[in-house]
């Protein structure tokens, strides 16, 4: 008796959600239409990937002529230097954790030089959060 009842509410819910679908698409159907006779529109929508295609081409020389200069090749060199410089402190940090050997929930607090102060935690995994946010061990 419930199970019988059961299907029809599921047949009845996957009828309607069809005849919804299908509603849908016909409302996306004369809505095209209507934008389509629209010869405003079309001429916009025209000029918009006109301009669109202007504006890249202008960003892609700008960024060329960007990438050829002496002062952002030396930035782009000083930042590859400290995201090594990074990698290595990040390799002692572990290597000192690993040292460390705990095998339970550890914090410390470490000022910085600004007066701040950083935040590390580390749960047995061993993961590593400073402030918050995870330092993978690569």
């Amino acid at each position: 008796m419930i199970d019988d009842k059961i299907k029809i509410v599921i047949q009845n819910l996957l009828t309607k959600r069809n005849q919804h679908r299908d509603l849908k698409k016909d409302l996306n159907k004369e809505k095209k239409k209507a934008f389509d006779a629209v010869d405003q529109l079309q001429d916009l929508l025209k000029a918009r990937k006109e301009l669109t295609a202007q504006v890249k081409d202008l960003q892609d020389s700008l960024e060329q002529e960007f990438n050829g200069e002496e002062f952002s090749q030396e930035l782009r060199e000083k930042i590859v230097l400290m995201e090594e410089e990074i990698e290595q402190e990040r390799g002692k940090l572990f290597e000192l954790i690993d040292k460390l050997g705990k095998n339970q929930p550890f914090e410390m607090k470490v000022e910085l030089e600004d007066g701040s102060y950083a935040n590390m935690q580390m749960i047995p995994s061993p993961r590593v959060y400073i402030n918050g946010k995870e330092e993978k061990s690569d």
